[in-house]
């Protein structure tokens, strides 16, 4: 019996040791984190984020969006569906290829960045019809 109550004593003691050894290190790691932590965070996201924006707006792969929204709307012109349906599934199949490739070139955020820009387009546009008529 007294085996088993030294052998559960070395081990408190034990870990009693090892957990004062170790916790002044985290409660640094911690401090830290809590005080400048963020700061960091905010400093490196933002720049990956800005990187990932402009790598992805400024990709020449998102011309194919447009390539290929075109294609549709020149395809089912030529089919002579309704003018309606046309440019409705051509603005839908634009706006996937934006998603698409924006993902593809700058993960979720470059599909954000794919919308804003199918948007941005869709604009455009729109008021160059207005200008036009």
């Amino acid at each position: 019996m007294t085996t088993q109550k030294r052998s559960i004593v070395d081990m408190n003691t034990n870990g009693l040791i090892e957990s004062l050894t170790v916790l002044p290190a985290r409660q640094m790691a911690r401090r830290w984190i809590r005080t400048k932590g963020a700061k960091v965070v905010a400093q490196y996201a933002g720049k990956s984020v800005g990187k990932t924006v402009a790598r992805t707006a400024a990709s020449p792969y998102l011309l194919l969006a447009d390539a290929a929204e075109f294609a549709t709307r020149e395809f089912m012109d030529r089919s002579q569906e309704d003018t309606q349906l046309t440019q409705r599934v051509s603005k839908g199949v634009g706006f996937g290829a934006s998603v698409g490739i924006g993902a593809a070139v700058g993960g979720p955020i470059g599909a954000g960045v794919g919308v804003t820009v199918w948007a941005l387009g869709e604009v455009i546009e729109a008021a160059w019809e207005r200008t036009a008529t």
